[in-house]
């Protein structure tokens, strides 16, 4: 066997092994899983190695945004993501690329001003158009949608309510589609995150805490889900005294 697929396989990232520390957000496991992901992509790794650096980057800008890092170190990982994964798919046939270049295209846009704002935007509406003529029962290209419609202002057409729908039909995706590829269920705990917030967002309290709970019983160690239920059962708990 070539010396250059030993390397490639030993390189192999599981995605629940990036999900633990992107969870966490444990920067230090997530700068060496970038490094071990960044090396096979460069050397021509498959579509493992790119979805995996692609998931690092992300959890390292999510992180990062978070814990209010520097904009401009932000901006390198989503790109670095961003360009790896049109190199990767640049036809467009791949639905959990796309879905991915949606979500972090979407994130580029909150750190960018206009005009250029208007670039990802572009980016993102065209590769949730590719994603779901790829593959239209893929639950991550119906997650972005309804990630996108979230933050987009009322006034554009998005909103809480506009998302609903959309993420209604990613957990359903997500609870009979049967995957069987690198991404797996990844997403999911997104999707019930977000499924959480848009009830908040829509003044439904008690649905929220309990779609929340519902959620951590599943993914107990979700930073992001574990710091909205608290902040929610802590206004809840202004609220009443």
């Amino acid at each position: 066997m070539p010396a250059k697929i030993v390397w490639l396989i030993w390189m192999f990232i599981p995605v629940d092994s990036i999900q633990a520390v992107g969870h966490a957000c444990d920067m230090h496991s997530l700068r060496v899983l970038h490094g071990k992901a960044a090396e096979a992509v460069g050397i021509g790794g498959f579509r493992e190695d790119v979805l995996a650096l692609a998931l690092i980057d992300y959890y390292i800008a999510g992180c990062g945004m978070a814990e209010g890092m520097e904009n401009e170190w932000i901006r390198y990982h989503i790109d670095e993501a961003l360009n790896v994964l049109q190199d990767f798919d640049s036809e467009g046939d791949d639905a959990d690329v796309q879905a991915l270049i949606s979500i972090l295209a979407g994130m580029r846009v909150s750190l960018t001003s206009f005009p250029k704002l208007l670039n990802y935007t572009k980016l993102l509406n065209g590769a949730l158009k590719r994603g779901k003529e790829a593959d239209s029962t893929n639950p991550r290209i119906w997650l972005a949608e309804a990630i996108n419609k979230f933050h987009t202002p009322k006034e554009f057409g998005g909103g809480p309510g506009k998302a609903k729908m959309s993420l209604e039909r990613s957990i359903r995706l997500f609870n009979t589609h049967s995957d069987t590829t690198y991404l797996k269920n990844w997403g999911y705990e997104i999707a019930l995150l977000y499924n959480a917030k848009i009830y908040a967002e829509l003044g439904d309290t008690t649905s929220a805490i309990k779609e929340a709970e519902k959620a951590l019983k599943l993914f107990p160690n979700y930073g992001r889900l574990k710091a909205f239920y608290k902040n929610l059962k802590a206004k809840t708990t202004d609220k009443s005294e």
